[in-house]
């Protein structure tokens, strides 16, 4: 793959891969002689943004939410819908009634899902009034593999 790029009057560059390696020959022509110089500038190492990205995997890997829903949650299906939401998602956890009128929410995944159900756990399904939630995040702990209703 090569591809040919002008800079401007007696300047251009060469982008190509050489071993793996994206490089930059930058060309220039000397107004007084016709011959051109050229620099070889390495842009972009393919093994180390392999090793890169990798690393970038497991470090966005699982997460866990826990969020304490307040406001009218209980008997207007919160739990129900919120299984629903976080099994959309691809999250795993509980979600649960708590004796104070509260919801309970224990979600494990990766971080962008778990900021989309804690989006979503702001307003809750529509019999819902979500007065606030109170979250706190923790390393995950893999404890289940689905996600499901507590009591």
């Amino acid at each position: 793959m090569e591809c040919l790029q002008r800079e401007g009057p007696g300047r251009a560059f060469l982008l190509r891969f050489h071993h793996g390696i994206l490089v930059a020959i930058v060309l220039r022509a000397n107004e007084d002689s016709v011959s051109t110089r050229a620099r070889v500038k390495p842009l972009f190492d393919m093994a180390t943004t392999a090793y890169t990205l990798d690393r970038m995997k497991r470090a966005a890997g699982k997460h866990r939410l826990v969020a304490v829903v307040h406001g009218r949650v209980q008997g207007v299906f919160f739990r129900h819908f919120t299984q629903i939401e976080a099994t959309r998602l691809g999250l795993t956890g509980t979600v649960e009634n708590l004796p104070d009128g509260t919801v309970r929410v224990l979600a494990e995944g990766a971080i962008a899902p778990l900021h989309d159900l804690l989006a979503w756990l702001q307003n809750g399904p529509e019999l819902a009034s979500v007065s606030q939630v109170e979250t706190l995040w923790e390393k995950a702990r893999n404890e289940v593999d689905v996600f499901h209703i507590l009591r």
